[in-house]
């Protein structure tokens, strides 16, 4: 990252700071706080969203499971979007609706045996974390509001296949 893009970003961050509570593009951002839980913010947003997601939406059809994930990514992708636009590119710690939408992936249709949603919610924070191609890739070459979401939701789907796959190779053996 250049000096001035670096000089950018530590300037949209402080931006973002200010209007945390006041914003509500960066309210929905920070998953209305939660961003700003210290020290981990991405973690605890996921594992939020993955106890919901296991109580409210895994026992229900996979219509309405599609139609959760969906709304929940293109509502991230609009949020994103709007942020980037205000206030330039910045993937800070602090917005988490990224980690939202990806782990509703790394969860999504999964059998309802709580083991598979663990591994699943564990690999996907590893793969965010770690992010091994293609995640990786993405993220450093993305730089937009679809770029901070595409990173995430590539980790859930790993996670997703892995997790499906392991399972599988129980049940079958």
């Amino acid at each position: 990252m250049s000096k001035v893009s670096l000089e950018q970003s530590r300037k949209s961050i402080d931006q973002i700071r200010q209007n945390r509570f006041r914003d509500p593009v960066v309210l929905v951002a920070s998953g209305f706080g939660i961003g700003w839980i210290a020290p981990a913010p991405g973690t605890v947003a996921s594992l939020i969203v993955a106890g919901g997601y296991w109580w409210f939406v895994s026992p229900t059809s996979v219509a309405i499971q599609i139609a959760t994930i969906a709304f929940v990514c293109l509502f991230a992708l609009i949020t994103l979007q709007v942020l980037v636009r205000k206030y330039g590119y910045v993937d800070a710690r602090q917005i988490v609706i990224d980690e939202i939408a990806g782990v509703t992936i790394a969860l999504s249709l999964l059998p309802e045996v709580l083991w598979v949603c663990i591994l699943a919610f564990v690999l996907f924070r590893l793969f965010d974390i770690w992010k091994p191609f293609p995640i990786g890739w993405i993220d450093k070459t993305m730089k937009s509001g679809m770029g901070i979401l595409l990173d995430d939701l590539m980790a859930g789907g790993m996670a997703c296949v892995i997790a499906t796959a392991a399972w599988i190779i129980t049940v079958e053996t």
